[in-house]
């Protein structure tokens, strides 16, 4: 078992525009996003959080947001949850 700490994080999301024109007011298109999860983790650049989790015989899956640190608006920590086998990609933990 190993211990994850649930967080929230509070960041800037970016767009991106293929074959269209930008908009005028390129500082309205940077929004704030929430995102709750698992620290899978941290690091100097980026916090990777795992959300979505399905729990199986052989291990558990998750969705992975990988979030820029320079993004980050704040993060809260609400305690830590015990899971047995969170797996990163196919038959790895």
């Amino acid at each position: 078992m190993k211990q994850y700490k649930i967080v929230s994080v509070l960041w800037e999301d970016h767009s991106t525009f293929s074959g269209e024109d930008l908009p005028d007011e390129l500082d309205l298109l940077i929004k704030p996003s929430l995102t709750i999860g698992l620290l899978y983790k941290l690091t100097k650049r980026y916090i990777v959080l795992a959300s979505h989790i399905e729990r199986f015989d052989y291990g558990d899956k998750a969705d992975y947001t990988v979030i820029l640190r320079g993004s980050v608006l704040g993060m809260n920590e609400y305690g830590t949850i015990e899971i047995d086998n969170l797996r990163s990609k196919e038959g790895s933990s």
